[in-house]
């Protein structure tokens, strides 16, 4: 028993054995997109998501809004980043392929809001936080899921996004 115990500490000092053990821990840890099929990718934003909103009431899960639903055709094109807006109502949709988060959320969230195209930032904070929970954001390519802002903070979100525009 003591020897095999020996040659199990021998390997794993010797270079071929560091390696091995780099290779298993950088995939434990890998923050790539592309490495994961759809469903883990949903279901590791979701578990996210509730750890992000962990006193959100009636949290669900993501619900992915489609292409059909995209107009710019920068939004049908692969890449960019994915933007998850919880609302206060504990629903989640989510957005991916988003190139310019700063200005799609800008939209997406004048549209369901105060029901108007609105670009501009004149969107009253206190409206903001009255609707919406929270927003995550993924960098491109990424599946950690980043809080950039929620409704205790006394900004508007807009200025947070920017940071993680592609084009």
């Amino acid at each position: 028993m003591e020897n095999i115990f020996i040659k199990i500490v021998a390997f794993l000092v010797s270079i071929p054995g560091i390696l091995v053990l780099l290779l298993a821990f950088s995939s434990i840890f890998d923050d790539s997109r592309s490495k994961h099929t759809e469903e883990s990718f949903n279901k590791s934003l979701n578990k996210q998501l509730k750890k992000h909103f962990s006193k959100t009431k009636n949290l669900t899960k993501i619900c992915w809004v489609g292409d059909e639903h995209r107009s710019h055709p920068w939004s049908k094109m692969p890449g960019g980043c994915t933007v998850v807006v919880v609302y206060t109502t504990g629903k989640a949709y989510g957005y991916d392929k988003v190139k310019r988060p700063h200005r799609y959320m800008k939209q997406i969230i004048g549209k369901n809001i105060i029901d108007v195209f609105n670009r501009n930032d004149n969107i009253q904070i206190s409206l903001l936080q009255e609707y919406i929970e929270g927003i995550c954001i993924t960098k491109e390519d990424k599946i950690t899921l980043n809080k950039v802002w929620d409704n205790t903070m006394d900004s508007q979100p807009w200025q947070y996004m920017k940071e993680y525009a592609t084009k």
